[in-house]
Parts: structure tokens; C-alpha cells; sequence
């Protein structure tokens, strides 16, 4: 009975010797020891400062580590408008077209139309053409002109079969000259010189 009496009067004694050495070594081994680890707000430690004086350890809470999460808004894309127009092609309007023009003569193919008479003293004035290809040609837009006055002849209309010849009167104020030699020259409606007639006063 003395001798473990002994035994456990030395343990305590050496217990003692290490908790002055180190004061918080037995806490350590009991903290980690423990299954289940309780948080410490605070835990005051004593320093001894050299002239004796015990002062109050400053002592550190530990702060949870905040996750800071990044969202990224997303914004729907505007789409770009595209174009939805789409071009219409514009007709160029034909220039204005007078009679009032110099005509060479040497110039007009007579082809696909040609001048065949101009009967100038007649009421109403008449010409008469003749298509002279193998196709059918629509006058709309021909121009017949009187050089001498520089006017133009009304009233070509309708289409001309392959071969055929037909008259035309003119519907307008009459143009050619009866007493001086008047020439007359067919323009298609692009203004290109088609066919010329000398006139035999």
C-alpha cells in the first residue's frame, strides 16, 4: 500500500515538475486526445513578464474563412439586325428625245425597219415602213422625224410582222415640207439611227 502510494505521490510530483516547465503541454495532449474538439472563443493565457508581473496574453478568435462565390450574369446577346431589304432594280429613264439632231445618212442599216415612202402632201401627212427581218418588231417608242423642221412624226404604234409593210398617219400638227426638199430619218427608242429617206422635191 506505501509503495504505490509512492508510485502515485512521484507521478504527480513529476506531472508537476513538467507542468512548470511547460504549462501547456498537458493541455495540448488532453486537446488532442479529445474526439471531439470544442471551440475556444477565448483562452487566457498568463505570460510572466521578467520583473514578475503577470499580464494577460493577447489572445487570437479565430474567424471563419468566408467563400466568396463569382457569378457571372449573363446578359442575353442582342442579335445584330440584318438587312431584310433587298434591292429592287430601278428602271433608268430613257433621255428626252428631239429631231432637232444632224444624221448621217451613211450611217442608218435599214434594218430591221426601213423607210419606204413619206408622203408629205397628203391630208393627214403618211409614212410607210417595212419590217425587214424575219421578226416581229413592236414601234412603241420609235421615233419618225422631219430633219428639215426638226419634228417628229406621231403615230407609230403596234407591231410590225416579219415582211410587212403598213402606213402610218401622222395624228399631229403636220410637219414636212412641201415646197423644199425635207429628209426623214426612224430612230428605235434607244435614239439609234435605223433607217434614212432622202426626200426628191
Amino acid at each position: 500500500m506505501m509503495g504505490r502510494m509512492r508510485y502515485i505521490i512521484a507521478t504527480l510530483l513529476s506531472a508537476a515538475w513538467l507542468f512548470a516547465l511547460n504549462p501547456f503541454a498537458p493541455l495540448a495532449s488532453s486537446l488532442q486526445a479529445s474526439a471531439t474538439l470544442t471551440p475556444i472563443a477565448f483562452l487566457p493565457l498568463v505570460a510572466v513578464l521578467s520583473d514578475g508581473t503577470p499580464t494577460p496574453a493577447v489572445s487570437h478568435t479565430p474567424t471563419p474563412t468566408e467563400s466568396v462565390i463569382a457569378t457571372a450574369t449573363s446578359q442575353p446577346s442582342t442579335p445584330t439586325p440584318e438587312s431584310t431589304a433587298e434591292a429592287t432594280d430601278t428602271p433608268t429613264p430613257r433621255p428626252a428625245f428631239s429631231c432637232a439632231i444632224k444624221v448621217d445618212a451613211s450611217q442608218a442599216p435599214n434594218i430591221p425597219v426601213r423607210i419606204v415612202d413619206v408622203y408629205k402632201q397628203r391630208f393627214p401627212e403618211m409614212v410607210t415602213l417595212q419590217n425587214m427581218s424575219n421578226s416581229v418588231v413592236d414601234l412603241t417608242d420609235w421615233h419618225m422625224c422631219s430633219l428639215n423642221g426638226g419634228q417628229q412624226h406621231r403615230g407609230l404604234t403596234g407591231q410590225l410582222q416579219p415582211g410587212e409593210t403598213r402606213d402610218f398617219v401622222n395624228v399631229g400638227n403636220p410637219i414636212w415640207d412641201d415646197d423644199a426638199q425635207d429628209d426623214g430619218a426612224l430612230f428605235d427608242p434607244a435614239g439609234q439611227l435605223i433607217s434614212y429617206w432622202k426626200d426628191t422635191p
